[in-house]
Formats: C-alpha cells, sequence, structure tokens
C-alpha cells in the first residue's frame, strides 16, 4: 500500500511540474520591417494577390504592434508554441472597420538568422497571408 501511495504521490509531483508545450522558437526582441502579401481565391482557378510593406515591433514582455497598408494597425499579445506564433489583437479601434483586415490568430513562423517568416492559410476566407520581415 505504501509503494502504491509514494507511486501516485511521484505521478502527481511529475504532472504538476509538467508545463504546456515547449517552444524550440525565439523571437528576438525589436523592430521588423519587410513585406505584407495576401492572396485572396476566387472559385477553384482564380487568385489574386496584393502586397504591401509591413512593420512589426515585438517586445519582451510578449506586446507585439504592427502596421501595414493592406491590414488595419495592430497591437496586442503574442505567444509562441511549437512552431506557431499566436497574435492576438487588443487595439482599440472607434471607427467601422473591415474586420478581416485585422491581423490575429495563428501563424506558422520560420525563421533563418534574423529574418522571420509568418504565414496563415485561412480557409475560412479563402487567403493565403504571408508575412516576410528582417530585424531592423
Amino acid at each position: 500500500m505504501n509503494k502504491l501511495r509514494f507511486l501516485l504521490c511521484s505521478l502527481l509531483f511529475v504532472a504538476c511540474n509538467t508545463t504546456g508545450p515547449s517552444s524550440s522558437l525565439s523571437i528576438q526582441v525589436g523592430t521588423y520591417e519587410g513585406t505584407f502579401s495576401i492572396t485572396n481565391f476566387v472559385g477553384t482557378d482564380s487568385a489574386s494577390t496584393q502586397q504591401s510593406q509591413a512593420t512589426f515591433t515585438f517586445s519582451d514582455t510578449g506586446w507585439y504592434t504592427c502596421r501595414g497598408g493592406l491590414f488595419l494597425p495592430g497591437a496586442g499579445e503574442y505567444k509562441i508554441l511549437g512552431d506557431s506564433l499566436y497574435l492576438t489583437d487588443m487595439l482599440a479601434r472607434v471607427a467601422i472597420f473591415d474586420l478581416t483586415q485585422v491581423l490575429d490568430g495563428s501563424f506558422h513562423v520560420t525563421m533563418d538568422g534574423d529574418s522571420l517568416v509568418l504565414a496563415q492559410n485561412d480557409e475560412r476566407l479563402d487567403r493565403y497571408r504571408t508575412i516576410k520581415l528582417k530585424l531592423q
């Protein structure tokens, strides 16, 4: 019986010390500049792509800001889980606007030195967004 108690207590201790998914990625704090591309799919055989400049700033407190020509300026919290970056836009806006122009949600992240690529496949709105950035 004592062995069973010890085993259960050991499992409970290990379970309490285990965290969620660990992140192998680490975004360097600072300002990144680059390009934002959005491809909108129309039907099954047609697509249009637009491109503009983009600027992102990531802080060490988990806060980001962003601005660019094809999306609304934003600010909020970010977190990295696995190979994904999750943006939660928290910027208060007073005007009526198109919510689909807000950058938020999950982005697949690829890093190469001081370059950062964010990709989002938004099947609900039939679009693919890519942001290629370089640390300034």
